[in-house]
């Protein structure tokens, strides 16, 4: 994450399309608050009319407001994904930048219909992808239903099952450019797996801050599209010794 810092300040013309995807989200984010804070009380009021006992009226709004809080939170849950999902091409066009730089790609196709062809695969394996880690993070709360071994598997395997998802998340968007299945790019992630997961282990941790990944998923795309052209520029020498 410091390296890709370091690498906008070299190169500005990075920060519209920094800039970009947190716009975006945030009308995601802002349109799933005023969404939730002003249906949900109204949808309670006409599923569960106000009781018309006094005494009851405490309880019912203490109802209406927890729900409301809780609608609010999953709202902005589900915003920030399709947030980030529609800046799959201000994501294309980072990495694009970054290969045409790093890889000396000068006669790389930057389009808009190139980025945005590869930003429909890449949306269409994120939701692949977002499936699995739904299914296997179920799996894992059964699992800790066991006693004594139970929440130690989901102890050790869920945050590695996370790191893996974001690890894939983030290097989709330069494999993505590479017309890679989803076969293909997991092949790939698992051979470099270990650069991939310190990556995705320290953008997993700056996710927790609140408000921050709205700053943290434009560059922790940029700091994936570094990586994956060091990768690159390794295989590149190796081939070559």
């Amino acid at each position: 994450m410091l390296r890709a810092l370091a690498y906008v300040r070299t190169h500005g013309s990075l920060i519209p399309l920094i800039l970009g995807p947190m716009m975006v989200t945030l009308v995601f984010v802002g349109a799933a608050i005023l969404g939730s804070v002003t249906t949900v009380p109204q949808l309670a009021n006409y599923l569960l009319p106000q009781p018309s006992e006094p005494a009851l009226l405490p309880l019912w709004w203490f109802g209406v407001v927890m729900l409301t809080i809780s609608a609010t939170g999953l709202a902005v849950v589900v915003a920030w994904v399709c947030g980030n999902m529609a800046s799959a091409p201000f994501y294309d066009f980072i990495a694009a930048k970054v290969e045409v730089w790093e890889l000396n790609a000068e006669d790389d196709d930057v389009t808009w219909g190139r980025l945005f062809s590869d930003a429909f695969d890449s949306i269409h394996h994120s939701l692949l992808a977002l499936i699995a880690y739904a299914v296997i993070s179920v799996g894992l709360l059964f699992v800790s239903l066991v006693p004594v071994i139970g929440p130690v598997i989901q102890l050790i395997g869920g945050p590695i099952v996370t790191v893996a998802f974001i690890g894939r998340e983030l290097m989709d968007v330069p494999l993505s450019r590479r017309g890679l299945r989803m076969r293909e790019k997991l092949t790939y992630l698992n051979a470099h797996k270990r650069p991939v997961g310190g990556h995705a282990a320290v953008v997993g941790v700056l996710l927790l801050i609140p408000l921050a990944n709205l700053i943290v998923t434009p560059l922790a795309v940029l700091g994936a599209s570094l990586l994956f052209c060091d990768i690159e520029k390794q295989r590149t020498l190796a081939n070559l010794t």
